[in-house]
């Protein structure tokens, strides 16, 4: 249980580092629409993770 509750922190560290430097990141001019979206994008992204982590941390 531990190398497979070892490899999904680490999976969801990644996305979580990922999903960090693309919201971090500058959009060029003609993507100003999805920058409008990009928190919407953002937080359920984080919404996606902290389900996953409750998952890991309270199912296994």
């Amino acid at each position: 249980m531990y190398p497979l509750s070892f490899e999904k922190i680490a999976i969801a560290t990644v996305i979580h580092v990922l999903t960090i430097m693309i919201a971090a990141s500058p959009l060029p001019q003609p993507l100003a629409q999805v920058a409008q979206n990009k928190a919407l994008i953002h937080s359920t992204l984080y919404t996606v993770h902290g389900t996953f982590f409750y998952l890991y941390k309270y199912v296994h």
